[in-house]
C-alpha cells in the first residue's frame, strides 16, 4: 500500500513538473483573442467530434487546453462539463485527435489585441 502511495505521489510529482517545464512555452491565455484563430481551432476541433447518437439540445463543454509552440496539444483538461459524460469525452477525444491545432499566424502579445 505504501508502496503505490509512492509510486502515485512520484507520477503526480512528475506531471507537475511537465505543465511547469510546458508553461515557459506555453502563451498567455489572453492572447488567443484573435476571432480568426479561434474559429481555426473550432473547425479543427468540431471536425473531430464523434458525438454520441442520443445528444439531445446544444451542449457545450469547456476545456482548458496547453498547446506546444509547434502546435502539439500537450493536455486537455474538462474545465465546463455539458452535463453529458458520453459528449465531454468525445469532445476531448476530438481536442486529442486534433493535434497540431493550429497555430496564430500574427504576433502573440499578453493584451489580446
Amino acid at each position: 500500500m505504501r508502496e503505490q502511495l509512492a509510486q502515485e505521489q512520484q507520477a503526480l510529482s512528475r506531471n507537475r513538473e511537465k505543465q511547469e517545464a510546458v508553461k515557459q512555452f506555453a502563451p498567455p491565455a489572453a492572447s488567443v483573442g484573435d476571432p480568426r484563430y479561434i474559429e481555426k481551432i473550432r473547425a479543427r476541433i468540431w471536425s473531430n467530434i464523434i458525438p454520441p447518437s442520443e445528444l439531445k439540445g446544444n451542449p457545450e463543454a469547456i476545456f482548458d487546453v496547453v498547446q506546444l509552440p509547434t502546435g502539439e496539444v500537450f493536455s486537455a483538461r474538462l474545465r465546463k462539463s455539458s452535463g453529458n459524460k458520453d459528449y465531454d469525452d468525445a469532445v476531448e477525444r476530438a481536442i486529442l485527435k486534433s493535434s497540431p491545432l493550429p497555430r496564430p499566424t500574427g504576433p502573440i502579445n499578453s493584451s489580446g489585441n
